[in-house]
């Protein structure tokens, strides 16, 4: 039985999560909501007036279906499409809905995401790729032999709804797939995506995921890392480490620069973060405002810092949307068993006196 102040704590904490978005279109930032009240509560704040760029207008259209989003694209695969097909959505209920919106300064976003945040009204990121004309279709797909489990749909269906992507946090125990999720996120979105992750062995792991896990030739997926620095034309995916990306102020290799030069220039639909927690270093953090991406999907099994620097990510990239329970990883065999036993013993006299 849970108690009644419990259950009020708990609508007071959550009254308006997940109630405004920052929805990507064309290339533009806008504020939505279906909830006019709750928007105009935020912007009586001044600080989160001071990037809107004009002022609040309702648009009414009718949103996605679930089915139309499964049959639009007729190289997604069965897994996939039987994803979409999942997707939480009453379609009776969205034939015409009544949508707020503004369009917001690109160069406040940070800005933006921290003051509503700090209203207790997190936003949640979304990018409209099918309707992106800007990034080319790549035309991938898994391949056959690419099952997902049940948790990793489950991610995936908290990630994609209504035709679009949402930036967020995925936790998994490790071996059990995160890699794969990624690779399915890219294949979902169908556009050019970047990866970074935390050492050079695992950018050479991610690629192995990629060539093996969907399909496109080997070439197409390239590396940019220390003592390989592939060009960056025409790939489909490409891969690097943070340390790479994060120290090249101090980098004196003229190549280097001008490589990751490109690679600022670059639009990428998708950006992989490996091992996400470890973003939050000072040396680390300034990778954000280096690389743009529309959505950003960040894979960790360890969502714990000691510096206490891990509630940033909420602001800086998104919530925590899907963390596989450990136990039913357990039982389905896709992690080992626990074991865990404990040992008594008495304490010596000398260490009873210093308690």
């Amino acid at each position: 039985m849970i108690l009644s102040d419990t259950i009020e704590f708990i609508q007071q904490c959550t009254l308006r999560y997940g109630k405004v978005k920052l929805v990507l279109k064309h290339s533009r930032y806008f504020i939505e909501s279906i909830f006019p009240e709750v928007l105009k509560e935020l912007l009586r704040d001044q600080q989160c007036r001071v990037v809107t760029s004009e002022q609040p207008h309702v648009n009414i259209h009718r949103e996605i279906t679930s089915k139309e989003m499964a049959s639009s694209n007729e190289q997604v695969m069965e897994d996939i499409r039987r994803l979409h097909e999942k997707v939480a959505i009453d379609d009776a209920e969205l034939d015409e809905l009544k949508i707020v919106s503004f369009e917001v300064v690109p160069n406040k976003i940070e800005l933006l995401r921290r003051q509503y945040q700090q209203s207790d009204c997190p936003l949640l990121d979304e990018y409209d790729f099918r309707c992106d004309s800007n990034l080319r279709n790549l035309n991938i797909e898994l391949r056959p032999n690419a099952f997902l489990r049940s948790h990793q749909e489950r991610s995936l269906r908290n990630m994609f709804g209504n035709g679009r992507a949402r930036s967020d946090l995925i936790v998994c125990q490790c071996g059990t797939g995160k890699s794969l999720g990624g690779v399915a996120a890219a294949c979902t979105i169908n556009k050019p995506c970047l990866a970074l992750c935390n050492s050079k062995i695992s950018v050479e792991r991610w690629k192995q995921q990629f060539t093996t896990w969907f399909t496109t030739n080997d070439s197409n997926v390239k590396l940019f890392i220390s003592g390989k620095r592939e060009k960056l034309s025409d790939a489909y995916v490409y891969i690097s480490a943070y340390s790479m990306i994060a120290q090249i102020d101090q980098s004196n290799n003229h190549a280097v620069a001008d490589s990751v030069t490109l690679l600022k220039n670059c639009e990428w639909s998708l950006m992989i973060l490996d091992e996400v927690h470890t973003i939050l270093t000072e040396q680390f953090r300034k990778v954000l405002t280096i690389v743009y991406a529309y959505t950003k999907l960040d894979l960790t099994a360890t969502l714990v810092r000691e510096d206490n620097k891990i509630a940033d990510l909420n602001f800086l990239i998104g919530p925590k949307l899907h963390e596989a329970n450990w136990m039913e990883s357990q039982s389905l065999g896709h992690v080992a068993k626990a074991l865990c036993g404990e040992v008594r013993c008495s304490m010596t006299l000398k260490f009873v006196r210093k308690l």
